[in-house]
């Protein structure tokens, strides 16, 4: 994971934090081909007062380019998450950002309980479809607009896995959550019941 994306965001105005910010993902990538991974986590940015969102679109594009073909050098993806910096909102807008890199080393990292917040998982998977190359999962509850264990909160997980299935997703899904009373015994155990759907 790059730790830089929420500090030193792509899509800053300063030049000074975009030098740390590729210096950062290049450091990202090193690391990962040092310890056999074959991708990185990136957030490709964030919108706030500072930054409105076409700025923010502008600098991300302009920003993630620079890092482009130091990955493909090194084969490791640049996978972008979507997470809750009020940014690439929609699947198609994420699935049209991560293709303006023509890359096969730019995909998606895609975060199922991320998305709930604002959106349907399964309908994510599909349009995003084969640019999914890394998946985080963890649970969700939209009636209370929090994090839970995976089978507790509001994620159709039957539904969830008929998306994968129907794109080919054949990756590991990593889970991005702590244990509860059962320990990581218990995240491995649900994660059982998730793949069984």
């Amino acid at each position: 994971m790059n730790s830089g994306g929420w500090s030193t965001p792509m899509t800053s105005n300063d030049p000074e934090v975009i030098k740390k910010a590729v210096a950062c993902v290049k450091r990202s990538i090193d690391d990962a081909a040092f310890y056999g991974a074959n991708a990185i986590l990136l957030v490709p940015g964030i919108v706030n007062e500072e930054i409105n969102y076409e700025t923010a679109m502008v600098n991300a594009k302009k920003n993630i380019k620079k890092v482009v073909k130091y990955a493909e050098e090194k084969k490791i993806y640049v996978c972008i998450e979507n997470v809750w910096n009020k940014f690439l909102l929609s699947p198609i807008e994420f699935r049209n950002f991560v293709l303006y890199f023509k890359s096969d080393y730019v995909q998606a990292y895609f975060d199922v309980g991320n998305i709930v917040l604002y959106g349907y998982p399964q309908q994510w998977i599909i349009t995003l479809g084969s640019l999914i190359k890394k998946v985080h999962i963890k649970g969700f509850d939209s009636a209370t607009r929090n994090f839970v264990p995976l089978l507790k909160g509001t994620i159709n997980w039957e539904a969830v896995m008929k998306a994968f299935r129907e794109i080919g997703y054949d990756g590991s899904f990593n889970a991005e959550l702590g244990a509860d009373e059962r320990g990581y015994k218990g995240i491995s155990d649900d994660i059982d019941v998730i793949l069984s759907k």
